[in-house]
């Protein structure tokens, strides 16, 4: 059984390219999060070589304060700077490592 991990939030995305760690994907509307379900199944099929009636797809809608990120947790919405700037500096840097590069 293979996952994804998709954090669903308005505020921030970030990307790495490790098979090791979870993509996660940004969306705030519910255009965008059908759009986005409808992407994840078709892609499962596709590598999997399954039907995409055999894929199922579960999208969690939770509170920050109900998540650990980085070992400590989320902020709410509009916090965020202020949060990773009070992360001790090695935490801080080690999630600044997931920021997609330009």
């Amino acid at each position: 059984m293979a996952s994804l991990a998709c954090h669903h939030s308005a505020a921030a995305t970030t990307h790495h390219s490790s098979a090791s760690s979870p993509r996660f994907i940004a969306t705030s509307t519910s255009l965008g999060l059908r759009s986005l379900i409808a992407q994840i199944t078709t892609t499962v099929a596709e590598a999997s070589n399954l039907s995409k009636r055999n894929v199922w797809v579960y999208i969690t809608d939770l509170v920050p304060r109900q998540m650990v990120e980085f070992g400590h947790v989320l902020p709410e919405a509009g916090d965020e700077a202020r949060w990773a700037a009070t992360l001790p500096e090695a935490d801080r840097d080690h999630m600044q490592s997931f920021a997609l590069q330009n």
